[in-house]
């Protein structure tokens, strides 16, 4: 999906697969639908002088809009909020850091999510030991030294059945991906961390702003959960 590919491309047109009405679906998009803890883009279209909101995403990536398209002729554009993006992206790199500098100390995540002003994620650790070991002011100085590293972030694709040849290095588990998906697409952080993963990302570490904000919440004796707020402009 183009939004894979250029995740700060905000406006794009692409070939119109199905066309009824108030549904449309494309060949490509760079529309995210939503999933994995990030939330779907705010998106619309444009044909000529007229705009049209996307209401919903199904997983087909069938848009339903908020008024019919009548006209079958004129090019159409896909527009996404492009602030929006940029600070989706921030956040799930964000996110990806914490998870790989929890996983250090024997964390595993349960949950992440990613909100208008806020991302949160939930670390369940190995014992009541190594969550008590794990204090805000680390984790804080470790994603505040991999900001300043201007790590890369990369993506490629593997086949599923080649995962397990990549356990020593790559975070997630096969047996955690669904058996109907048979290329993974993993997410580099260079020097710190890899993982499957179908959200858009930064390019680099560099691009998530600073000084960040974090809440630590006790949930137990082994379970954390953690919020993060990124400066706002």
């Amino acid at each position: 999906m183009q939004y894979l590919v250029d995740p700060k491309q905000t406006e794009f047109q692409s070939e119109i697969k199905r066309l009824d009405g108030d549904q449309v679906q494309f060949a490509d998009t760079i529309i995210y639908p939503g999933g994995g803890g990030q939330p779907q883009d705010h998106a619309w279209l444009t044909q000529g002088d007229q705009r049209f909101d996307i209401q919903a995403i199904d997983d087909t990536n069938t848009y339903t809009l908020d008024h019919p398209i009548t006209d079958h002729v004129t090019p159409i554009f896909q527009h996404i909020n492009g602030a929006q993006r940029q600070q989706n992206c921030q956040y799930h790199t964000l996110l990806h850091l914490i998870a790989a500098i929890a996983s250090k100390a024997g964390a595993k995540v349960s949950s992440n999510q990613i909100a208008q002003d806020h991302a949160r994620i939930e670390l369940q650790f190995e014992s009541a030991e190594l969550a008590e070991g794990f204090t805000q002011e680390q984790l804080a100085k470790a994603v505040h030294e991999a900001i300043q590293a201007q790590a890369e972030v990369s993506a490629r694709m593997v086949q599923r059945h080649a995962m397990a040849d990549e356990s020593e290095h790559v975070r997630t588990l096969v047996s955690m991906i669904p058996e109907a998906v048979t290329e993974v697409r993993l997410v580099k952080i260079a020097g710190f961390d890899e993982e499957a993963c179908a959200g858009t990302h930064v390019q680099n570490t560099a691009e998530i702003p600073e000084p960040i904000t974090f809440e630590w919440h006790r949930k137990g004796a082994k379970k954390r959960r953690i919020k993060v707020m990124l400066p706002t402009v």
